[in-house]
């Protein structure tokens, strides 16, 4: 009778043991789908963000040449639209600052 306690007690402990280690790898795989969308996310705003930095330098290219030829009404648009580029930049960098952190407490854990 006490090896069958022992037994069962045995049981129990690796039946516990099996039970923590399925908690570990499904936490270490929902770490693992985390980063992978954490990096395509900062893909996506990289791309984002070099996509908007083109055509602020296009709007810039764009502006020197309308102040060349005085044209003031389309050099105001072109700095509202410089003003809404570098507003969505400064969105980008935001976003990239809080992914940036993200990442470093999910490193601390």
């Amino acid at each position: 009778q006490l090896a069958q306690r022992d037994l069962l007690y045995a049981k129990q402990q690796e039946d516990k043991r099996r039970e923590i280690l399925q908690k570990v790898q499904r936490f270490q795989e929902k770490q693992r789908e985390l980063r992978a969308e954490r990096q395509d996310e900062k893909c996506r705003l990289q791309d984002e963000r070099d996509n908007i930095i083109s055509q602020m330098k296009t709007l810039e290219a764009n502006r020197r040449i309308q102040k060349a030829t005085n044209l003031k009404n389309s050099d105001n648009k072109l700095i509202q639209q410089q003003l809404k580029v570098k507003q969505k930049i400064d969105r980008i960098n935001s976003i990239t600052a809080i992914i940036t952190n993200n990442k470093i407490k999910n490193a601390e854990m």
